[in-house]
């Protein structure tokens, strides 16, 4: 239904369903325009199907926020195909293959571009720390203004529409909370399981013994 355009996936409306966020503007236009010449109402006139006129304004709204960048990412934030789940601690498999896809899963949303990636096992400590410094200072541009319930431009007076316009809001900022939360638990949780990073607290750690044990024993020859 029209009036649900907020539930619908307007990339699986204009064929785009593999695609996706990586859909260029020139995808979705061929797309739009097969889908035109399918469902146009005046094709459909002979018909008389009501399913297909309404079929044509879901296709039109869909086309509509694609081609708009601000709605297209909006949209995007909230993509019913996303995935954002995070595996489990006790998760088994090689942490590189888990953890990889991870971040670069959620780098797209980045506003900081380019990203930079988990590397692997032999990567040297500095750069390692570079990386955990950039996502424990994520700046993601998802937001969820798509998901608003109140339809602000239907309200009959200016203190309904404030009043909506706030619930919005208020909702809004409970998502995005959650949603940095989120981001928060992977990157710890990345962190705390890094191989890496253990071997180089216990290289630490032996530097700082052998230091110790190297001043015993200068003092010891004094």
């Amino acid at each position: 239904d029209p009036k649900d355009w907020r539930e619908q996936d307007n990339y699986a409306i204009l064929g785009l369903s593999k695609l996706r966020w990586r859909a260029t503007p020139e995808d979705i236009k061929r797309q739009f325009h097969k889908k035109v010449l399918l469902h146009h109402p005046d094709k459909k006139a002979a018909g008389g199907n009501a399913h297909d006129d309404k079929f044509f304004k879901c296709i039109q709204k869909a086309n509509e926020i694609l081609n708009d960048p601000v709605k297209r990412r909006q949209f995007d934030s909230v993509d019913p195909e996303l995935d954002d789940t995070i595996p489990s601690v006790k998760a088994k498999g090689d942490y590189f293959d888990i953890y990889c896809p991870l971040f670069e899963r959620e780098s797209r949303f980045s506003k900081i571009q380019p990203v930079p990636g988990l590397g692997d096992n032999d990567t040297d400590r500095e750069t390692v720390e570079s990386f955990y410094e950039f996502w424990v200072n994520f700046d993601s541009w998802r937001s969820f203004e798509h998901l608003d319930k109140e339809e602000v431009d239907s309200a009959d007076n200016r203190d309904n529409k404030r009043y909506m316009d706030k619930k919005n809001r208020a909702e809004r900022a409970r998502l995005k909370k959650e949603e940095t939360a989120r981001l928060r638990i992977l990157v710890e949780q990345a962190m705390k399981l890094d191989p890496r990073i253990a071997r180089f607290r216990k290289e630490e750690r032996e530097r700082r013994n052998a230091k110790k044990a190297s001043n015993v024993r200068g003092g010891a020859a004094a």
